[in-house]
């Protein structure tokens, strides 16, 4: 029997992303405001949790590997925050860069009961500098060769940028480390040559550019795609339906278990971070997509952006060994 444990604690996983700040606002509407026809919400509780990148490193940090953070945030009060919440968790944050340049994003939402009423985004969604830029390169030369997998998590909010993808393509090439990335646009070009795409249905469907209704639909699309792009894999979620993989195999589809789903928020998150977790531990991507779609099911049967613990994610890793 393998030390699954003791395995994970060896694995060391890079994320780089946009990082944010998840704020919630909790409480309750008993009646509406005289200034406009709007309710008020009287907060009694609020939570500041890790958002976008940040929440993979987590849920990563949750099932045991080591992992590193690189990203960009503001040099503001919520950055100094978000600093201190990744390292309370246990991720390495050294390569995490402040500027003055743009603010750390946060999103908050308000909620009263259960019913979220309105969320507020602050952020800047515009590319880095060249200053930055290059300050993140440099993190990347140092970082990538000290890991085993590198995970790419792109929020769309300017960090991940053609000229950065072009960098990590080529150093990861250079140093032999699969590269696994979720994607946030429609032209999937600008991951040319990934080690994997893991694109949920909508996001498949814009970049094929039809509506992937059937099971034949999707593995046409997906064969397709991983052609075009030069993909190693890709594995397209489908919700309910599970996820297919794609490789030089035949494609595999994997279906989900029959489990109450409580909330889908951060489902996709997990996804990426067990199939980093499982490559980084040396296993083929049909075991670790497996492992993945598992998981996925733990946290959509847990209220809010979840993850599986070690425990729960070595049961998973036994099951399918």
């Amino acid at each position: 029997m393998k030390d699954w444990s003791e395995n994970l604690h060896q694995a060391r996983v890079l994320v780089l992303g946009d990082v944010m700040l998840d704020h919630y606002m909790f409480g309750q509407v008993r009646r509406i405001s005289p200034e406009a026809p709007v309710p008020i919400l009287e907060t009694t509780r609020e939570d500041y949790l890790l958002g976008g990148a940040a929440n993979v490193a987590f849920n990563l940090i949750s099932m045991g590997v080591q992992v590193s953070m690189v990203s960009v945030i503001g040099a503001d009060a919520a950055g100094r925050r978000l600093l201190q919440m990744l390292e309370d968790s246990g991720v390495e944050s050294g390569y995490v860069e402040q500027t003055t340049a743009r603010p750390t994003t946060i999103k908050t939402r308000l909620i009263a009961g259960q019913q979220q009423m309105l969320r507020v985004d602050r952020e800047i969604r515009t590319e880095l500098s060249t200053e930055e830029m290059k300050a993140l390169e440099e993190s990347l030369e140092t970082a990538i060769p000290e890991h085993d997998v590198v995970v790419v998590s792109d929020y769309g909010k300017g960090l991940i940028t053609e000229l950065m993808l072009s960098c990590i393509r080529r150093i990861c090439l250079n140093q032999k480390k699969p590269v696994i990335c979720d994607p946030k646009v429609r032209d999937f070009r600008r991951y040319r040559q990934m080690s994997c795409l893991t694109p949920n249905q909508a996001e498949a469907e814009l970049a094929w550019g039809k509506s992937l209704d059937s099971l034949d639909e999707v593995r046409l699309a997906g064969k397709t795609l991983r052609e075009e792009y030069v993909l190693e894999t890709l594995l397209i979620t489908l919700g309910a339906r599970g996820m297919m993989l794609f490789s030089d195999k035949e494609p595999v589809h994997i279906a989900t278990e029959a489990r109450e789903v409580f909330d889908v928020t951060g489902a996709g998150d997990t996804v990426i971070s067990a199939l980093a977790a499982c490559r980084a531990l040396g296993q083929n991507w049909e075991f670790s997509a497996r492992v993945a779609n598992h998981a996925a099911g733990i946290v959509v049967g847990k209220l809010g952006a979840a993850a599986p613990s070690r425990e729960e994610f070595v049961c998973l890793l036994k099951k399918f060994d």
